[in-house]
């Protein structure tokens, strides 16, 4: 997943991700922020926002 959201921010600068439910084992609140910090981690990006199961990462 982190690499298809690189190519995406390469492409462009911002880009909003769902994240699924059966990801984050049942959609648990700090499970969900720590997917979200962990991908903005390995992409090099910002997390921009986040609310519910939707991420916004941006890099310049």
């Amino acid at each position: 997943m982190a690499a298809e959201l690189d190519r995406h921010l390469k492409k462009d600068k911002r880009v909003k991700v769902r994240l699924l439910r059966s990801a984050t084992e049942g959609g648990e609140h700090e499970q969900e922020k720590a997917q979200a910090e962990g991908l903005a981690e390995a992409t090099n990006s910002v997390l921009v926002d986040r609310r519910g199961h939707t991420a916004v990462f941006w890099r310049s």
